[in-house]
């Protein structure tokens, strides 16, 4: 008798269990497909994908998932990198703006700006939409310089701007080369 109550419950949850299963919506999700084309002065560690539709405007940061070479602390990115961004039910849908901002170290932290690009997908609930945003290489604006070397080393160039350690004009140490006491200049060319 014992069995046969055993089996008639395990046959009800199974049935049950099936019967949810089968009626689990699809998620909403966009498969974005990352190329770049050229190679960024430091390897791409993170990704801030906004999707902006509608009068909706949400983001989220991405870093990759692998191993870390030996001299990083981080993963980088290889391209052409795909990003699974599930999107929560009935927030965004139709035609979306897709904005990929590529750089390294922590999105959320601080995040220098490495490769940008846009693109446009058409987002259906509980649909899987897919979408490829070319990054192209962001260039310093002129007037920023670049960041200052540390001990002599050039800094990332850039045009008149914030020197480094030694103050001047951009991107070295020492910012120019008459004021080379702190270490290399760093002029953009």
């Amino acid at each position: 008798m014992k069995r046969r109550s055993l089996s008639r419950t395990s046959l009800g949850l199974a049935f049950a269990l099936g019967l949810t299963a089968s009626c689990a919506k699809d998620p909403t999700e966009l498969i974005l497909t990352v190329t770049l084309d050229e190679t960024p002065a430091r390897a791409i560690t993170a990704f801030k994908v906004t999707l902006d539709a509608a009068g909706v405007r949400t983001s989220r940061s991405f870093v990759a998932v692998a191993l870390a070479p030996a001299d990083a602390d981080i993963a980088p990115f290889g391209f052409p990198a795909t990003v699974r961004y599930v999107i929560p039910s009935d927030t965004i849908q139709g035609a979306v703006d897709v904005t990929v901002d590529g750089g390294d170290t922590d999105p959320i932290t601080s995040m220098t700006l490495l490769a940008t690009g846009t693109g446009q997908a058409l987002v259906q609930n509980h649909k899987t939409t897919t979408a490829t945003i070319a990054l192209a290489l962001v260039t310093p604006p002129p007037g920023n310089g670049g960041a200052g070397g540390a001990g002599g080393a050039a800094g990332a160039g850039g045009g008149t701007g914030a020197g480094g350690a030694g103050g001047g004009e951009a991107g070295g140490a020492a910012g120019s080369a008459e004021q080379a006491s702190g270490g290399a200049a760093g002029h953009a060319p």
